[in-house]
């Protein structure tokens, strides 16, 4: 029974557009709580924030966090888009989030393109941290 609620509720929230103006803090507790607050933070460029969602392991860890901000301002784009969360996989203390990115461009037929990404986390206490690789670039 408590697995078909937590079910109900990953779905309920796979739902979320991530970048939706006016939406409320993420819940942190929830790994589709933690990839949308990075992803916000990633978008604001809050480097400190988006770093401090990340395991020590993130993707192999090859840069430090000055590495990471020069990503973080690289990546980011003037494009219209949205991100938003099309699953959640919750497996002990794993998980991933599968993401869908679509892109908008500029020309006058508002050319749009998608895409998906795979995000995965890891429980650290009563935390949730992303263990797969931290890079900005898909999210700016």
């Amino acid at each position: 029974m408590v697995a078909a609620v937590a079910l109900l509720s990953l779905t309920a929230l796979a739902s979320l557009l991530i970048n939706r103006p006016g939406m409320h803090s993420p819940d942190l507790t929830t790994p589709g709580g933690v990839v949308t607050a990075y992803v916000q933070a990633i978008q604001a460029q809050q480097v400190d924030q988006a770093w401090n969602l990340l395991a020590p392991e993130a993707g192999g860890r090859p840069y430090n966090k000055e590495q990471f901000r020069q990503e973080v301002q690289y990546a980011h784009r003037q494009t219209s888009g949205r991100i938003r969360i099309t699953s959640v996989t919750q497996t002990g203390d794993t998980a991933t989030v599968q993401l869908e990115l679509t892109d908008v461009s500029g020309d006058l037929l508002g050319t749009s393109y998608s895409q998906t990404a795979t995000v995965s986390l890891r429980r650290q206490g009563s935390s949730w941290r992303i263990t797969s690789d931290p890079s900005p670039w898909q999210f700016g």
